[in-house]
Parts: structure tokens; C-alpha cells; sequence
């Protein structure tokens, strides 16, 4: 430990005995068992103290550095020193700041607030500038240009000058080729056209004019480019041969090379690929997604059903029959009736009896029903069945009617939700039913004008 340190040291001890188990209370011992777990050296309290230890260290050293900070702030200036501040350079704009000032014989500082304008340019500087400009201006505004003699690509033509102090205007004539931000708008000719540019420099109230030319010609083609425009005009020669016949033929060959035409149609490859993909993607899903529409189907039949089975069920064992005895005459009751209408509740309870007719006992068939049912109402309900077995019928009766009264509430809920469905799906068909109908009306409204 480094002998500045010792102070710190003893003092976040001290401070740690005094508060330390007020502060922490039952985290020293979980930090404690946490530390032992990962065999660590340290001791909770040897943990705590450290931090208590930096903590006073950055506190002191903080409050040192914070205190020089504010002596340096607020220390007077020599008698003989005068506050600068520093102007902003040309085209910069004005500096809006706030200083604070301490008159002598007063007690609180002065907000004050200042504005120092940009710095401007002298008559002679200006002078120099503007003049400097008329050399410079023809080679700033070339762009990728080598030079104003052959333009074939955008011109640079700025609005500002030296940082926004100087403002330009951009004038052209003919202007009909290029805008007044140096970029095409239309092709020149194959010759050329000349193009006279007029910059107009502002700075306050100075103005400066400079004019040059400039000869504008169409940008380079590539090859494919021009062999395109010149199929083109071939093409345009001949559509002009005889504007009385009833079909132009195209030239069948143009430089010795022959010309195969062909009408422009859907690219059949990308869109065979695009089918293709649809087609792989709908074969893959397909499937699994009848198997996810017969699964919800199968929950939203056992939802409906499982209030009505133990409705059922609780009016069998009031009559007096067993458990067994009822749970058996629902299922084979369905069985009778079922016809071609698939009930899966009913069929998982079919399914139990064959397993009790096969040896299962009876316990395990009923706890074995609600599993397969794959839901909490089922295997709530053959855990009642199972757990009633010792204890007898007595009171499972009243137990299950309460149970339906509950699946019927959900029953009614599902039903609702169903039918809120039901009426999204026919909402596009609606709509466009609406639409058709005002179409109807509409049209011939519109035609009749």
C-alpha cells in the first residue's frame, strides 16, 4: 500500500464500524457466502472498506481539482490586462455569449450579455479578393471538367464564397441546357453550344460581376450507348422512307452485322424463378399449416365440449351410478351417435375405456385421459376423477357442476371471440361489394356528362 493511502484507509474503517451494518445490514453476510462460493481471497468486510476507501479518494482529489477550478475562475485580472474575446473569423457569424462582470466596490457579478459580430473585410482586402476571384472563378466551377472549352459534365457553380461571407448569383444564356446549379437540362447539340455565365460576388453592400464562356457539349456515351443511338436514327430513317405504308421495316443489318429485333416482354427467368420459390415455399408450409388450423380446432371443440361432458357426467353420478360406470356410458353414448362428426374429448375418453378394458387400472386411465387431452380443464378433470376413487362420489357431483358452470363461461367467451372473427373475414368481401355497388353508380353519372 502506498503511504498516501494509509489515511484513507484507516478512515473508511472507522467510517465502516460506524454505519457499515446500518447501511448494509443482511447484504454483508449474502456478499460474504457469495464470495466464499467463488473462493475468493477477499472477506466481505476487506470488500466493503476498499470501496469506501477509493470512494474517499475520489471525493478528496474531486473536491481539490473542483476547488483550483473555481480559483482560476474567479481570479482578478491585472490592473493593467483587459478582457478579450476573440472576434469570429470571416463568414463565421456573430457570437452570441454571456460574460459575467465584478465592478469594483460591488458584491454579486453582473450578467452581461454580448454580441461580437464577424469579422469584415477592409475596403482594400475586399479589393484583393473580388480581384483574385476573376482568375480563380473559371477554375473553381469546373468540377470533373478539364476545362470551360469542352463541358460534359455538371458544373460546380457555388452559392457562397469564403466560408458563406460572399454570396454568388449565377446567371446563364442561353439557359434552356444548363440550370443556374450547374447541371443539365437538356442534351446539348453533337457540335456544341456556347454558354455565356454571369457571377455576381456580394459581400454587404459591394457587388462584383465576372462573365466568361463556356461551350457545353453531350456527355460521352459508351459504346453500347452510341451503337443504341444509332440503331435508333437507322431506325427513324426508315420509319420515314414511306409514311403511307402500313408497316415499317427495320434495317435488317448495320455495319455488316445483322440485326435480330424483338418486341420487350416479361423477363420469363426471374419470373420463373419468383413461381418457382412461391411454389417450394407453399408445399413446404402447407402442411404444417393444416396441422397448426386442425390443432386450434381441436382446442376451440374441447373448450365447447368439456362444460357439456361434465354437465353430463355430474348428472350420471347424482343418479346413483359409479364413476366408471358414467365416464363409460358418455363415451359409448357418443360412439352410438358420433356418425361421421368427430369429437376429440369424447374420442380421448373411448380411448380410456379400451385402456381399463385392456388391464390399465382405473386410476391411471382417468389421470392418462387428461394428459392426452393435452389441456389444464382435462387433466384437472381426470386428476378429479382419480383422487375421488378413495374418497368415494360423495361431493364430486356439486364439484363438477361447479367446474362446468366455469368451462361454460369460457365457452360463451370462445364463442364471442369466434364470431368477432368471423366478421373480420367478412369485411373484405363487404367491402368490396361496396364498392362494386358504388362503381354502379357512379360510372354512368360520370359517363352521362
Amino acid at each position: 500500500m502506498i503511504r498516501w493511502e494509509e489515511p484513507f484507509e484507516r478512515a473508511a474503517e472507522k467510517l465502516f464500524e460506524r454505519w457499515g451494518r446500518k447501511i448494509y445490514g443482511n447484504k454483508i453476510e449474502k456478499l460474504e457466502a457469495q464470495l466464499k462460493r467463488i473462493q475468493s481471497p477477499k472477506t466481505a468486510r476487506e470488500s466493503y472498506i476498499l470501496a469506501w476507501k477509493q470512494g474517499l479518494e475520489a471525493l478528496f482529489f474531486g473536491t481539490v481539482l473542483l476547488s483550483l477550478a473555481v480559483v482560476a475562475s474567479v481570479g482578478k485580472p491585472k490592473a493593467e490586462e483587459r478582457y478579450q474575446m476573440k472576434r469570429p473569423s470571416y463568414g463565421e457569424g456573430n457570437l452570441e455569449t454571456e460574460v459575467e462582470a465584478l465592478v469594483e466596490g460591488e458584491s454579486e457579478r453582473l450578467a452581461v450579455p454580448i454580441t461580437v459580430k464577424e469579422r469584415q473585410y477592409t475596403q482594400k482586402e475586399l479589393s484583393e479578393l473580388f480581384a483574385a476571384y476573376e482568375e480563380r472563378l473559371p477554375e473553381l466551377i469546373l468540377g470533373d471538367n478539364k476545362s470551360l472549352d469542352q463541358v460534359r459534365s455538371p458544373l460546380s457553380l457555388p452559392d457562397t464564397l469564403e466560408n458563406g461571407a460572399i454570396s454568388v448569383s449565377w446567371y446563364l444564356e442561353p439557359s434552356n441546357y444548363m440550370n443556374d446549379q450547374g447541371e443539365f437540362e437538356e442534351e446539348p447539340p453533337e457540335e456544341g453550344s456556347l454558354v455565356e455565365l454571369c457571377a455576381i460576388l456580394k459581400y454587404q453592400e459591394k457587388e462584383q460581376e465576372y462573365r466568361f464562356f463556356a461551350k457545353l457539349y453531350p456527355r460521352e456515351k459508351t459504346s453500347e450507348e452510341r451503337l443504341g443511338q444509332r440503331l435508333a436514327e437507322e431506325a427513324a430513317r426508315e420509319e420515314e422512307r414511306d409514311p403511307t405504308a402500313g408497316e415499317v421495316l427495320l434495317p435488317e443489318e448495320i455495319d455488316g452485322k445483322k440485326i435480330q429485333w424483338m418486341t420487350p416482354g416479361t423477363p420469363i427467368v426471374p419470373l420463373g424463378a419468383a413461381l418457382l420459390f412461391v411454389m417450394i415455399w407453399y408445399l413446404l408450409t402447407k402442411d404444417e399449416k393444416k396441422l397448426k388450423e386442425k390443432l386450434e380446432f381441436r382446442r376451440r371443440q374441447m373448450i365447447m365440449d368439456y362444460p357439456m361432458i361434465l354437465y353430463k357426467m355430474s348428472m350420471l353420478l347424482g343418479a346413483g351410478m359409479t364413476i366408471q360406470g358414467a365416464f363409460r356410458k358418455i363415451a359409448f353414448h357418443y360412439k352410438e351417435t358420433r356418425g361421421n362428426e368427430l369429437h376429440y374429448a369424447y374420442e380421448e375418453m373411448l380411448n380410456a375405456c379400451y385402456q381399463m378394458e385392456k388391464g390399465t387400472g382405473e386410476a391411471a386411465a382417468y389421470e392418462n385421459f387428461g394428459q392426452n387431452c393435452q389441456d389444464l380443464r382435462y387433466i384437472k378433470f381426470g386428476s378429479m376423477l382419480s383422487q375421488n376413487l378413495k374418497k368415494g362420489s360423495k361431493g364430486l357431483s356439486e364439484l363438477l357442476m361447479r367446474e362446468a358452470s366455469l368451462g361454460m363461461e369460457e365457452r360463451r367467451n370462445l364463442a364471442r371471440r369466434m364470431g368477432e372473427e368471423a366478421g373480420v373475414k367478412l369485411l373484405l368481401p363487404m367491402m368490396l361489394m361496396l364498392v362494386l355497388v358504388m362503381v354502379i353508380l357512379i360510372v354512368p353519372s360520370v359517363l352521362a356528362f
